[in-house]
């Protein structure tokens, strides 16, 4: 992205979120005012006491009638709340301001950190997408409502953010990937890349919240595109920018802590989810516990965090990290690791493209499927149960949080070796298919919510090897890169988190909650089948290293 194209996307982002005028920035109000009041004695005849006692007699009735739809939209909001999104405005303008200034003077504080900024930004880059996602969720269907829309369409304004990273990857796949030709391999470009996109996102989420508060209320269909456009433009700039912080965090990692590091990733990026919906549980009680609740407050306030955070990594990005490209460390790696890539290092290009075919094909259905549990439960629970919308962000919430612990505990107990490494990616398949029947509306209502636990718990663990055995198996510089292969994962995630909103909510609307748990049995089925055959890769593999070693 070239500094012109950057200044005039943030000159337009910062325009939107100035809004439209009020009545109270024109100025010489009073005296037009003043003018049309002498016309109207003027035209009616006598003073102005005789002319107010009759307008006043015969409008009583008028004046005490209320406002029409348009008009209280636009009066919801308290002038106690205005002023705290004014003084909001004023403080992310200027600090956005200073971290573009930071960043094209090329101040550093440090160069200390190296590799481990570029890796801390890919993981937070990680949890914003999950999270920028699943922040709305708890209140996607009500704000909708508010516009006019039906279930289909608040699962739309969901959906919006991945749709703009469906794009983005497109972008991606046309501009940097590295066998190509193009800068996706140059640390420089990533770097910029990185930081101009980051910045941008946070303009969009930013814009998001401020249009809300201005006469665009008036009109809620024009409000509805805009904000689906608002967060479309956030989703296509938070996926250019994970790609580049990816790409710029695997071009400084040695080999030894791939594994390690895409583990990890994949368990920052399921985190997000529960980042998401805690931060939009608090802010929803903090709002009603000030008694300025309303729907366009809650609609927006949960995007606050989102901004601030975005807001910090772009400091820390553009303080800490070199301008120059750290030194590769070529130290080695433990025992986990190497036999990792002693499985892999002994496929043949064939077996190697097959194995990340079908990590690509598993990637989707995970994604699909978690996906589907967000906005499905979130549904579910407000219309089914009756529970209210903070309610729902905290079932979100604990859901997320148990998967996450019972994530952790798959990941300690299992032995650090291959061969036990894909064995537990096959029973998890097994056991997430299981737990797809705990969502049928013939159980208890926690049931539900356990399946739900259940399935993203494994889904971390499973696609978090699943990857790293990818990463490993990777043919440099050909369509099955590494780059490659987190191109095609990403825009596949996106893809899906795109489809599952308005499809899954549109499902469970005219065909019922047991329609939505039958296609989700056949998707983790589906997942089943994709984990088999890499495990029958890797097993082969296997028994072929220890058949050389016992004829040597």
């Amino acid at each position: 992205m070239s500094k012109p194209r950057f200044l005039l996307a943030a000159a337009l982002q910062l325009i939107l979120i100035c809004g439209a005028p009020t009545v109270e920035d024109i100025p010489d109000v009073e005296s037009c005012n003043f003018l049309q009041v002498n016309s109207i004695l003027e035209a009616k005849g006598g003073n102005l006491v005789e002319v107010a006692s009759r307008e006043l007699h015969q409008n009583v009735n008028l004046v005490q009638q209320p406002l029409s739809p348009k008009l209280s939209m636009v009066a919801e909001v308290k002038l106690e709340t205005m002023s705290v999104i004014n003084r909001f405005n004023h403080l992310m303008a200027g600090a956005y301001l200073v971290a573009m200034l930071l960043f094209f003077s090329g101040i550093t504080a440090s160069d200390r950190f190296g590799r481990r900024m570029a890796q801390i930004v890919f993981l937070l880059g990680g949890m914003l997408t999950s999270g920028g996602f699943a922040v709305l969720l708890p209140i996607s269907y009500s704000f909708a409502k508010a516009l006019g829309q039906g279930a289909a369409a608040s699962g739309f304004l969901v959906s919006a953010y991945p749709m703009g990273g469906i794009c983005g990857q497109v972008y991606v796949r046309k501009t940097m990937l590295p066998e190509s030709g193009r800068p996706g391999g140059s640390y420089k470009e990533l770097r910029s890349f990185t930081f101009r996109t980051l910045f941008l996102m946070g303009l969009s989420t930013w814009a998001y919240i401020s249009v809300v508060f201005t006469p665009l209320r008036a009109n809620p269909t024009v409000l509805w595109y805009t904000l689906l456009f608002l967060r479309a433009a956030a989703g296509f700039l938070n996926s250019i920018s994970g790609s580049a912080a990816q790409f710029l965090a695997l071009n400084v990692t040695p080999k030894h802590e791939v594994m390690t590091l895409m583990t990890i990733a994949v368990g920052c990026r399921n985190f997000g989810i529960t980042f998401g919906v805690i931060i939009s549980s608090i802010v929803l009680w903090f709002v009603e516990q000030t008694h300025a609740a309303n729907i366009w407050v809650n609609g927006t306030a949960p995007l606050m965090p989102i901004v601030l955070i975005t807001l910090l990594v772009l400091f820390a990005f553009t303080l800490l990290m070199p301008q120059e490209e750290p030194e590769l460390s070529e130290e080695t790696g433990d025992g986990t690791t190497s036999s990792g890539q002693m499985t892999t290092m002994n496929l043949e290009v064939p077996q190697r493209e097959k194995l990340m075919d079908e990590a690509t094909i598993y990637s989707f259905e995970r994604s699909f499927t978690v996906a589907a549990i967000e906005v499905a439960t979130s549904l579910i629970s407000e219309v089914q149960y009756g529970f209210s919308t903070v309610a729902v962000g905290w079932i979100l919430t604990c859901i997320t949080v148990a998967a996450v612990i019972l994530n952790f505990i798959c990941a300690w107990v299992v032995p650090k070796d291959h061969t036990s490494r894909s064995n537990t990616m096959y029973w998890q398949a097994a056991v997430a298919v299981l737990a797809t029947l705990f969502m049928l509306s013939y159980w208890p209502l926690w049931t539900l919510y356990l399946g739900d636990a259940i399935i993203i718990a494994l889904s971390n663990t499973a696609n978090g090897m699943v990857d790293g055995f990818a990463v490993l198996a990777a043919v440099p510089n050909t369509p099955y890169s590494r780059e490659a292969y987190f191109n095609r994962k990403r825009f596949l995630i996106a893809a899906s988190r795109f489809l599952a909103a308005p499809l899954v909510r549109g499902l469970i609307e005219f065909a019922g909650r047991n329609a939505y748990a039958s296609v989700q049995f056949l998707l983790t089925m589906c997942g089943l089948f994709c984990v088999r055959k890499i495990w029958e890769i890797l097993n082969d593999s296997s028994l072929e290293d220890s058949a050389e070693s016992k004829a040597k």
